[in-house]
């Protein structure tokens, strides 16, 4: 705005005799000297001054001044000529001293020195007698002036974000002082200052260095909220529970390991923020606090919540996440407040805490996995086992060391040999404790270790991993255990045994006994209906059944289907059935006996005949694969077919009357005239390739596959597809790790786009699989360098044109790199989605003199202390 536009409008609102102005809204750095006319103006609001005039002073008639989010760096003596002022604001500036004149201003209410750079109050200040509120907060301030008593009208007084450590002894005179803000300053204990302060109603001690509480604060009785988060404290004293008139209660970032019992006495308490301590229990008196609303436990180390929580029947708001729990289980926690509320009802109804888990051998074949599991489990030892066809499944039952505890392991063996390595992936399940066998006399033994851990990592999530060199008694190696552990943090140990002479087995079964007692499903509580589920399940004669069934039997035990799911995947992460919940197709299937659905999939890939061809199996085989017509009559056949489609291990092919099973295809590249012109490219680059990427692609793909001479053109590295006269070849190279698609004809982009979904859905499947996707560079076409997808568009967000080759120094076009493998209008639909789906805050008008509420440590959006917060500012406006 120019100074004559300026003038114009003061010349308006003298003419007119406005009492109120707003300039807030232009760009005024300085106000003219004509401001000194507007004789009848009674509130002022201006923003973006770097200075105040002298003639400020002569706006007698003002009594709010409203002088926030400028640049001011000093007040004019003049200040204090304005008598009638009853509200100044000025917060958000560079004041770093205030005039002596301030005192003058007799009528002053309210006043808000906020965020600025004050780091001491004149003396004069303390003439303010009819101060009522006042906003300290975010300044430099060191101590208070000792005469601080003297405003004795304040109600509101706001101190945080200083360098306070201490009080001056007259602050105990602020009798009338019902809110009081210390927040993120110095203090190692509560002053005893304030002891005094009967009336207060809101206490703020947050963020400071407080260790423990005094006795004193019960004698606090008018408190309504109290603030203590961000402090060390590590216990309450008793006196807490005399606060009866405390609805809100703040104790997070501490370092609480449990609350006294007095803890009753609060029985108007509606919010409790306990987040982010040490507690590893509740008192059973917390469940008396029938007015709770509101209750935060998350970060804490509970296993178990009373069931009398259950019982606060106003509660809307329970937060539970990052817990070790059992009681409710991790499942029900995360599906909200009334999930947990329905898991106590039935648990009030009977049920039982189940001492069970999964432990599975992993590891190459020939290294003793059976030897050693049969030692283990039963004390036995052949030396003429056979090798493991597939998965072999056991119970072991075992007693915890020192405790009186027994558990039930459910054993499942892999066999080590490759070809099965893809299909495993299916049954690595979280939540499980690993045992990975090695045999120190194999060379090849050591890079085989990274391959299981990074299966592990992959498909089982953080389950804890036992390395154990088997065969010690024939040849002894070491492994660097501190580089593997930093390599894969959830190898909790290195054993070595032989189960030939039984030699470490006892140390072996103790560890893995105290590994598995603190599996995550471990000790679980499990109501009745859970159990009746389970035992209809293992009761039933049928080898699987639709989901729709089970969900059928759920609902007879009034079990709906957000429970019915956490209850499956127990139930599968314990290997008592399969069910796939994360897979699109196997979803709709629950395997009643795992056994059945593994071993019929495995002597598949154990069939020579198959393997002799190249993977392909004809109908007419499976009566030699399957013998047993007991377990595998003819008419289950579609069934288990369709079970390895789903498992993408095998497609139709011909008439109906042949599978191809891709594990067995061969790994020699087939011949085809492949010399593609103006093709795109895409890569992805993996961390750790696991497995079957492509054989299971080829298996999504298989109908795009091109065919010569009656052969798919597929090997088990690679196929060729095409669509619609569009042709692609996918390949992958094991050794570098690189997943890489190419595409000619017309509708390449539109192929791709099908291409990387089909890549996405096998992704998803692998729960830590790591990799970048890549585009290759334009600058010629012997440049090998790869730009990442992402980072290219993020550079085009940012509006960052072009990119260097690290090859040949070129800058390359982000949007050429990017519109060679998709078309912009793709992208600008998929950021407009992205950009709607992001949550918005709503704007508030920030109340003078009460302060933002700011945590430093932690940001968390909760609607519901939002809405109270809100409702908190609106009603405490002083100076509007």
């Amino acid at each position: 705005m120019t100074q004559e536009e300026l003038l114009k409008i003061l010349r308006r609102a003298e003419d007119e005799g406005l009492t109120e102005l707003d300039l807030s809204e232009y760009e005024i750095t300085h106000l003219p000297s004509e401001i000194s006319r507007l004789s009848a103006l009674e509130v002022l609001i201006v923003r973006g001054l770097n200075s105040l005039p002298p003639e400020i002073g002569q706006l007698r008639n003002l009594n709010r001044l409203y002088l926030s989010s400028n640049e001011i760096r000093t007040l004019p003596p003049e200040i204090g000529q304005l008598k009638n002022l009853t509200g100044l604001t000025l917060s958000s500036n560079l004041l770093t001293e205030l005039p002596p004149e301030i005192g003058l201003l007799k009528n002053l209410t309210g006043l808000n020195l906020s965020y600025n750079l004050l780091t001491e109050l004149p003396e004069e200040m303390m003439q303010l007698r009819n101060l009522t509120g006042l906003n300290l907060s975010f300044n430099q301030l060191k101590k208070l002036p000792e005469d601080m008593g003297q405003l004795k009208n304040l109600s509101r007084l706001y101190l945080d974000s200083n360098q306070l450590n201490s009080l001056p002894a007259a602050f105990a005179q602020l009798k009338t002082l019902a809110e009081l803000n210390l927040s993120f300053n110095q203090f190692g204990t509560v002053p005893e200052e304030i002891y005094p302060l009967k009336n207060l109603a809101v206490l703020y001690l947050d963020s400071n260095r407080l260790s423990s509480l005094p006795p004193e604060i019960g004698g606090f009785g008018n408190l309504t909220e109290l603030n203590l988060s961000s402090n060390r404290l590590s216990s309450l004293p008793p006196e807490i529970g005399r606060l009866r008139n405390l609805s809100r209660l703040y104790l997070a970032f501490s370092e609480l390991r449990e609350l006294p019992g007095e803890i009753v006495g609060l029985k108007n308490l509606q919010i409790l923020d306990l987040s982010s301590n040490k507690l590893t229990r509740l008192p059973r008196e917390l469940t008396e606090l029938k007015d709770l609303t509101v209750l935060y436990l998350d970060s804490n180390q509970m296993s178990r919540l009373p069931r009398e929580i259950g019982d606060l029947k106003k509660l809307i708001h329970l937060d539970l996440n990052r817990n070790p729990l059992t009681f409710p289980p991790l499942e029900i926690a995360s599906q909200g407040l009334s999930a947990v509320m329905e898991y106590l009802k039935k648990s009030d109804k009977g049920g039982k805490t189940l001492y069970e888990g999964k432990l599975l051998f992993v590891g190459q074949g020939g290294v003793g996995k059976t030897c050693l599991m049969r030692r283990l489990i039963s004390g036995q030892y052949s030396g003429t086992q056979p090798t493991t066809e597939g998965i072999d499944i056991a119970s072991w039952r075992i007693s915890v060391p020192n405790e009186a505890t027994e558990m039930t392991l459910n054993v499942w063996d892999f066999g080590g040999q490759e070809i099965y390595h893809a299909t495993h992936q299916f049954f690595l399940t979280q939540r499980s404790l690993y045992i990975l066998v090695w045999d120190a006399r194999q060379e090849e033994e050591y890079a085989r270790i990274d391959y299981w851990l990074n299966c592990i990592q992959t498909f089982a999530e953080d389950s804890p991993i036992l390395v154990v060199m088997n065969k010690a008694d024939e040849r002894d190696k070491d492994l660097n255990f501190k580089e593997m552990r930093e390599r894969c943090p959830q190898v909790a140990g290195a054993k070595k045994v032989s189960a030939k002479n039984n030699a470490g087995i006892e140390e072996l079964r103790n560890f893995i006994a105290k590994q598995a007692y603190e599996l995550p499903l471990m000790g679980t509580f499990w109501p009745t209906s859970w159990l009746t589920v389970r035992e209809t399940l293992n009761d039933s004669s049928r080898y699987h059944v639709p989901y729709k069934n089970y969900l059928k039997v759920c609902r007879q035990l009034d079990i709906e289907e957000s429970e019915a799911k956490t209850l499956s995947r127990y139930l599968h992460d314990l290997g008592i059935i399969l069910h796939f919940q994360d897979d699109p197709v196997l979803k709709e299937t629950i395997i009643l006996k795992p056994e059945w659905g593994t071993d019929a999939v495995y002597k598949v890939l154990d069939a020579r005949v198959v393997q002799d061809r190249n993977g392909i199996l004809y109908l007419k085989d499976l009566p030699k694969i399957w013998a047993n017509r007991t377990l595998y009559p003819k008419d289950k056949y579609q069934t288990i077919l369709r079970l390895m489609a789903n498992f993408e291990l095998a497609f139709p092919f011909g008439e109906g009357d042949r599978y191809i099973v891709t594990e067995f295809l061969s790994l020699k590249e087939c011949v085809y005239d492949w010399k593609p012109q103006d093709s795109l490219r895409f890569e992805y680059h993996y961390d750790f390739l696991p497995a079957g990427v492509i054989t299971r692609l080829i298996v999504r793909m298989h109908e795009f596959l091109i065919e010569r001479d009656g052969e798919k053109l597929c090997w088990r590295e690679g196929a060729y597809f095409e669509h619609l006269g569009t042709r692609a070849q996918v390949r992958i190279n094991p050794y570098s790790n690189i997943s890489g698609v190419e595409i000619e004809g017309p509708g390449k982009k539109e192929f791709l786009v099908a291409v990387r979904l089909h890549f996405a859905a096998i992704h998803k499947s692998m729960q830590r699989i790591c990799f970048k996707e890549k585009i290759p560079c334009l600058c010629g076409s012997d440049c090998n360098h790869r730009f990442d997808y992402n980072f290219l568009l993020k550079c085009e967000e940012k509006g960052i044109k072009h990119v260097l080759c690290e090859k040949t120094a070129e800058h390359i076009s982000v949007e050429k790199l990017l519109n060679s493998i998709e078309t912009p209008e793709n992208r600008i639909e998929r950021v407009k989605e992205k950009r709607e789906g992001k949550y918005r805050l709503p704007r508030a008008e920030v109340n003078p003199i009460l302060p933002a509420r700011k945590e430093k440590f932690k940001i968390r959006i909760k609607t519901l202390v939002f809405i109270l917060a809100l409702l908190f500012i609106i009603a405490g406006i002083i100076m509007r």
